[in-house]
């Protein structure tokens, strides 16, 4: 893993808005900087993990207890794998120092799993799922905050490829 904590990564940036301490001084630098401009930035943050742990319960609900989460940053502080604890989660990013950290967190938790993938190349994240899930591929999907990221074209394409992976009765948010 190339691990680099110089560079300020989204999720650890989250992180440190939310409270958390899972992030680096890199981090902590650019969030103030967001936060010059952006003021209203933590509260956008905290919005968003209420929508996600909405969603967990929601899906925990419906009988959805196979989560795939795409660039999940740091899974602290109501993340999928709390908010529906009996889920099995796989979790994903891009960032090696995220996933690292975040293998911290979850920890020997048997119903989750987190994994270094770019998501713009869904294959391991959906071969990860395989192996976790058994084989169930009636899932709900966590997308939540990513395609602002990308492109129209690529969100396309992951949506499609998600979208022939799952079974009838898969749910996504984002």
């Amino acid at each position: 893993m190339n691990i680099d904590s110089t560079k300020a990564n989204t999720g650890r940036i989250y992180d440190y808005v939310l409270g958390g301490h899972h992030n680096f001084e890199a981090d902590r630098i650019a969030a103030q900087h967001i936060l010059k401009a952006l003021p209203s930035y933590t509260t956008w943050a905290r919005l968003n993990r209420w929508f996600l742990q909405l969603v967990a319960e929601q899906w925990a609900g419906s009988g959805h207890d196979h989560i795939l989460d795409f660039g999940s940053g740091m899974p602290t502080q109501g993340h999928f794998h709390s908010a529906a604890p009996n889920a099995k989660v796989v979790y994903s990013d891009i960032d090696p120092m995220t996933v690292a950290y975040a293998q911290e967190v979850i920890g020997d938790n048997p119903l989750v799993t987190y994994i270094h993938a770019d998501l713009r190349y869904p294959e391991p994240i959906l071969e990860a799922a395989n192996e976790l899930f058994d084989g169930q591929r009636r899932v709900a999907v966590g997308f939540i905050g990513l395609s602002y990221f990308l492109d129209d074209q690529t969100v396309k394409q992951i949506a499609q490829q998600l979208h022939a992976w799952s079974a009838p009765g898969s749910v996504m948010a984002l």
